[in-house]
């Protein structure tokens, strides 16, 4: 994959990295193309500089800061946020590689349409510099592909020079835990690296699981070797799960918090058949009224960011299934809601075929069923 990014970028001034929540693709670029340039993979790429940033709320004002960091040259920190003007200080010879990681945030956190436009802009005009001073990597979540379209000029770039990332393989992912333990002088045990790639492998959200797995096994490490006895102790990918999500829960605000709980409860399914009694539910997120609901769009991107949720072809999912089991909090909220949640995934079945129907009059709850859902109704406000 390194590569072919390396491939990609020499020769073009714009490579879109594309790939599913929890593919790896920013690693990829963080960890491999960077460090490969500033190793000289290209004659002369260890003395480009390169610059790494997430739009965030304000993309235009994090860009300012950036540049600043990267082209001192340019003048202070909060200059105009054009990439122009730092092209054209930049030292004879030098090139700039602009790495804007988790490009989804630009649709997602920032609320501005007219700085959106303007940082899509500046972009735009950087790609475009005829000396070819600039190269912009963009890594973009596969599902906020399409709405690069919503820019003219930068969906032109995007659509020109794309690579697009798929879930590890199997030997990917043992190659991911052996060689780094290799190089750090480290001794993994061999039923471990087993244990750990049959964990992940089938999981879309499973390599941030495995990193937070690796880490609290090399903290558990007897001398210079990580054993399969500690990642059992540990609770496994399971105990990382649990630790991961309530760290994420912490960093919310407590009304992303209140928007969390029903969206979390949404995305549990129950099974009869389980003992545990819940699966991970598919919902698509048109159900989960983003555009209306600011806090829960808050949330969600916290969620997803965190690797606790994936995104994908426009629906959500929770990232592992050991999350309905291993989570105390949400363990505990799937218990008080049990009755409550079988009556909303209900009730969101008969809104759809109401709509369906041309909103006929006789598919409307009546009796018993409406008592209960306005019962329901009444103290579960949010949802």
């Amino acid at each position: 994959v390194v590569a072919e990014l390396v491939a990609r970028l020499v020769g073009s001034t714009l490579l879109a990295v594309v790939g599913p929540s929890g593919s790896g693709k920013s690693s990829a670029v963080r960890a491999g193309l960077l460090p490969a340039l500033a190793d000289s993979v290209v004659p002369g790429s260890e003395h480009w500089r390169r610059a790494v940033m997430r739009p965030g709320a304000r993309p235009l004002a994090e860009l300012s800061r950036t540049l600043a960091r990267a082209v001192p040259e340019a003048g202070e920190e909060g200059a105009a946020p054009w990439i122009a003007d730092a092209l054209e200080r930049l030292p004879d010879g030098e090139r700039l590689v602009l790495l804007i990681d988790q490009f989804e945030e630009a649709f997602v956190a920032c609320r501005d349409q007219a700085e959106r436009e303007a940082f899509f802009d500046s972009l735009v005009e950087g790609a475009g510099d005829p000396d070819e001073r600039l190269m912009v990597v963009l890594a973009i979540r596969g599902d906020f592909y399409a709405r690069c379209a919503e820019h003219a000029e930068l969906s032109t770039l995007v659509s020109a020079n794309q690579l697009l990332v798929g879930p590890m393989r199997r030997d990917e992912l043992r190659r991911a835990i052996e060689l780094p333990a290799r190089r750090a002088g480290l001794r993994v045990e061999p039923r471990l690296v087993s244990a750990l790639v049959g964990d992940v492998a089938s999981e879309p959200g499973g390599l941030p699981l495995l990193s937070a797995a690796l880490v609290e096994l090399w903290q558990r490490r007897e001398g210079r070797t990580l054993r399969y006895e500690a990642y059992e102790r540990s609770g496994g990918v399971s105990g990382a799960v649990a630790r991961l999500a309530e760290h994420a829960y912490q960093r919310l605000s407590p009304a992303e918090r209140l928007r969390a709980r029903p969206m979390l409860l949404r995305l549990a399914g129950a099974d009869d058949e389980q003992a545990e009694g819940f699966v991970r539910r598919r919902v698509p997120l048109a159900e989960l009224e983003l555009d209306r609901d600011e806090g829960a769009a808050r949330a969600l991107a916290v969620l997803t960011e965190s690797r606790l949720l994936t995104v994908d072809e426009g629906a959500a999912e929770v990232a592992h299934e050991a999350l309905l089991r291993e989570w105390p909090r949400l363990r505990d909220w799937l218990a008080e809601d049990a009755e409550g949640r079988h009556l909303h995934q209900h009730l969101i079945g008969a809104a759809g075929e109401w709509r369906d129907s041309g909103r006929d009059p006789a598919e409307l709850y009546r009796g018993a069923r409406l008592a209960s859902a306005l019962d329901w109704a009444a103290e579960h406000d949010p949802e």
